[in-house]
């Protein structure tokens, strides 16, 4: 009787133990399964993001590339008109020398043209910064500061502690941080009212830091940028060089953003 009763409970235990391994496979299976959904819809979503940036860098390639004819046909089509004016406005002074009428009119003439040729030189440089195919980054950020120091009626600091780092980016990289710079720089010169400009560029773990600040209108404490047509085209340059920014308005009158990208990703 004794003995029945052990084999009893040892074909209980047995039981017991069996049902243990079969809940435990199937929870660990289960787990592993789910591990798995998991890293797939990671490895889906990675994908899917990967692929987003490609195709926000080659819109943004697109609109460079169409941005560098317009200036190119700009400079070489516009420009040149202008240059045979002025010639055309030249030699019609030449040809009737000391008449007054004619040498006020000539004078205003040249100096009207003089002024669109400056404008569309401006504007086909806006469009196609071709010094950055000749010059480093740093130095493309540099003269458009000072460019913006010399013309625009506000002091515009900039300190360069990136050393070679920065200069070592491929162009397309180059050419979005410009025109996130120049994107900041327009919104301080439309919003801003500012005096002072500080555009400092360095390094930080690997991550190439852009930190801009003036000291213009600001923003309310607490308010955040307001997500115009600039700002979407910084996040979309940012977007493509995994890079973020932070914002901040110092008592209500500076705006500082700190714009960060990392070296290893661009």
């Amino acid at each position: 009787m004794q003995g029945i009763t052990d084999n009893i409970s040892l074909l209980v235990v047995m039981v017991m133990m069996g049902i243990f391994i079969l809940v435990a496979s199937f929870i660990f299976l289960l787990l592993r399964n789910q591990n798995r959904l998991v890293a797939e819809k990671n490895k889906r979503q990675a994908i899917e993001i990967e692929h987003q940036k490609q195709l926000l860098r080659s819109v943004i390639e697109s609109q460079e590339a169409e941005r560098t004819r317009i200036g190119r046909d700009l400079h070489d089509s516009v420009g040149a008109a202008l240059y045979g004016l002025r010639v055309t406005v030249d030699r019609f002074e030449k040809e009737h020398p000391g008449h007054p009428f004619v040498q006020a009119f000539t004078g205003t003439g040249k100096s009207l043209v003089d002024d669109c040729i400056g404008r569309v030189r401006d504007i086909s440089h806006n469009l196609s910064p071709g010094i950055l195919a000749i010059q480093t980054l740093t130095e493309a950020m540099e003269e458009l500061c000072y460019t913006i120091d010399s013309n625009a009626g506000l002091n515009v600091y900039f300190t360069n502690e990136a050393g070679a780092a920065a200069d070592s980016l491929d162009l397309t990289s180059s050419l979005a941080v410009y025109r996130i710079l120049e994107e900041l720089i327009t919104n301080t010169l439309k919003h801003a009212a500012a005096a002072n400009i500080h555009v400092y560029l360095g390094m930080e773990e690997n991550k190439l830091v852009l930190d801009y600040r003036d000291d213009g209108k600001g923003l309310p404490v607490g308010a955040g940028l307001n997500r115009g047509r600039g700002l979407q085209n910084i996040e979309s340059r940012l977007q493509i060089m995994n890079g973020v920014y932070t914002s901040a308005s110092t008592g209500g009158y500076h705006i500082r953003i700190s714009i960060s990208m990392p070296l290893n990703q661009l």
